[in-house]
């Protein structure tokens, strides 16, 4: 159960992949479900599987609200929402917001 939550968290930390920590919270309502229906219910798993569910989805909600600090030449009130002072479009890979991004060239 844990190594579940662990990957979530790295991929949230890493990549901000909100994708791939719904799954695993898919999973584990998925377990929470097939445990309540047995005659033999084990409440730890539950317990556990609702902590890393509840963990999951408070660091989802973080990585949302979290706004991107920028550093470097553009920052301050030169640069505003991706325009630099020269007026072109910028973007770097980890203002993309939440998503996976481009995760195959990243583990190449």
């Amino acid at each position: 159960m844990a190594a579940g939550v662990i990957l979530g968290i790295l991929m949230l930390a890493r990549h901000r992949c909100i994708a791939y920590s719904l799954v695993v919270i898919w999973a584990y309502t998925g377990i929470i479900i097939k445990q309540n229906a047995q005659e033999i219910v084990h409440k730890d798993i539950i317990f556990t599987a609702w902590a890393g569910i509840i963990l999951l989805v408070l660091l989802i909600i973080t990585t949302l609200l979290k706004i991107p600090q920028r550093s470097g030449k553009y920052s301050g009130s030169s640069f505003r929402n991706g325009i630099a002072p020269s007026g072109h479009f910028t973007m770097s890979t980890t203002d993309r917001g939440p998503g996976c991004g481009n995760l195959r060239q990243e583990f190449r």
